[in-house]
């Protein structure tokens, strides 16, 4: 049988719209896959940053603690440093008037 070359383009027409529809289907169905993957990703990414956010929070909050306690050692230091000075000024002191005294 024969087709017209009408009913023959119409056929085609059909089939290739057809053949469309499937891929752009395929296509959306691919993009929306990969879109949501994309959306999981960003999802863990931003809750490692809010994690990796908190534990610099705790760090930092640890290093201004130890920095308060370090002046404070620091400051100790310094009036222990003094204390000595003393102690060998009247031992040098003690000891030249020991010396005076023969």
């Amino acid at each position: 049988m024969q087709l017209s070359k009408k009913t023959y383009n119409l056929r085609l027409a059909s089939i290739l719209t057809a053949l469309l529809v499937l891929v752009g289907g395929a296509v959306l169905a691919y993009s929306s896959a990969a879109r949501n993957s994309l959306l999981r990703s960003r999802d863990q990414v931003a809750d490692q940053r809010s994690q990796l956010q908190r534990t610099y929070n705790e760090l930092d909050r640890k290093i201004q603690e130890l920095q308060q306690q370090k002046y404070t050692i620091g400051r100790y230091l310094q009036d222990s440093d003094r204390s000595l000075r003393d102690i060998d000024r009247a031992l040098t002191a003690e000891d030249q008037a020991y010396r005076d005294m023969r």
